[in-house]
């Protein structure tokens, strides 16, 4: 017969600590899986590219340009624009 879970009032409370280390770990999964989606989805993330090199704002853009436009913007920075288009020349 499996255990059975334990009633709310006897779980171990979980320190401030481990909740926070929980969702630094959590946001920083969710950011590796969004930059590393720009190569496969790369048609989506040049229309974010061309809409902010055109100046543009983000309310111009189709949906997903919206997406990616916060990597067109840190493509502006010379070493993120050099990684991002390595990454990119692996996908396309």
């Amino acid at each position: 017969m499996p255990p059975q879970p334990a009633p709310a009032d006897e779980l171990p409370e979980v320190s401030l600590r481990d909740r926070l280390l929980r969702v630094y770990c959590r946001v920083l999964v969710f950011l590796a899986i969004y930059v590393f989606s720009t190569g496969p989805f790369y048609w989506a993330c040049y229309e974010g590219l061309k809409y902010a090199a055109e100046g543009a704002g983000v309310t111009d853009l189709p949906l997903p340009g919206v997406v990616y436009y916060p990597i067109a913007l840190a493509c502006r920075i010379d070493a993120v624009d050099r990684w991002f288009d390595w990454y990119v020349s692996l996908w396309i």
